[in-house]
């Protein structure tokens, strides 16, 4: 079961689009990272999951609901969110904060010993009785996390949940995420740290100025192209009929160094012929799977490329 379904959603702003023609599903259990650039129109797209902005055109359902739809304030109980804005109140300590929550969502069954849980979660049982004024940014962010699940949600939405974070907060939030994961919680984060998202995402989209590049699994998208890097001998033969050869799909050279990209790993044979044929003299070569970092840095230059020819 798909847990959100997006159908040819746009949004218009006056004569900006915001959103064109994106579709994508999210399937129960699953970390899903949304990722692009400023602007790219990420929160937009989770300002509209929630049903705080309305779709231009297209269909988008949450748990099953539509989010337009009457049903879909029922439906809002079972998420947690953090937007950019962290929905803390500054003045009040950090268990006052939770316990605000705690009274929208839940009985007053267990309240406490869920306000003790979230906070020894997210490492803050220590300064729960301090306002949230004089925490870090960081802090915030772990608080923000708590009261986020302060409802047991079995969808979450995150806006940049790893941002101003140490390397102790970074680590202590991913195990969080897993673990929800594991619980069977699905968990839609937008997100620029790249690094953090090829560790515990399941699958990726990416997003330019609108458009939907991809959505994939990493796993996918690291065997769909393979990174060759290449040292060839002094005086070696030319490279250039390499523009020539499909399946290679860009390649750099830096004196003896040659950075090559492949539309395939198969096809690392048929590149140790076409050097030989070209005259190459092979050094060393290495194969790699590209990181998605740089499938990421691909997809946004190829589209800015395109856009511009």
């Amino acid at each position: 079961m798909d847990s959100i379904s997006i159908s040819h959603l746009s949004k218009k702003i006056g004569k900006t689009q915001i959103l064109d023609d994106i579709s994508l599903t999210v399937q129960s259990g699953e970390i899903f990272s949304y990722l692009g650039p400023n602007g790219a129109g990420k929160t937009t797209t989770l300002r509209i999951l929630l049903n705080i902005l309305k779709p231009t055109s297209g269909t988008v359902t949450v748990l099953g609901t539509d989010v337009t739809s009457p049903e879909y304030r029922h439906t809002r109980k079972k998420i947690g969110f953090v937007l950019e804005n962290t929905g803390l109140y500054e003045y009040l300590s950090a268990a006052d904060n939770l316990e605000f929550y705690d009274r929208l969502y839940n009985s007053p069954d267990g309240r406490q010993k869920r306000i003790t849980r979230l906070l020894e979660q997210v490492d803050l049982s220590a300064v729960k009785d301090k306002p949230v004024s004089t925490f870090s940014f960081g802090m915030k962010q772990r608080l923000a996390l708590a009261r986020a699940l302060i409802n047991d949600p079995s969808l979450l939405f995150l806006d940049e949940p790893m941002k101003g974070l140490d390397v102790e907060g970074r680590v202590m939030i991913r195990k969080i995420l897993l673990d929800l994961k594991k619980n069977g919680a699905t968990i839609f984060l937008n997100s620029h740290d790249l690094d953090e998202m090829q560790r515990i995402s399941s699958r990726v989209a990416v997003i330019n100025k609108g458009k939907l590049l991809l959505c994939d699994s990493y796993e996918n998208l690291a065997k769909g192209t393979t990174h060759i890097e290449l040292e060839i001998g002094t005086g070696a033969g030319s490279l250039q009929n390499f523009d020539s050869i499909p399946w290679i799909t860009s390649w750099q050279q830096e004196g003896n160094m040659v950075h090559i990209e492949l539309e395939n790993p198969e096809y690392r044979n048929q590149l140790s012929h076409a050097l030989t044929g070209m005259g190459i003299v092979i050094l060393e070569m290495k194969t790699e799977k590209r990181g998605l970092e740089e499938i990421y840095l691909n997809l946004i230059r190829n589209d800015e490329v395109e856009e511009n020819e």
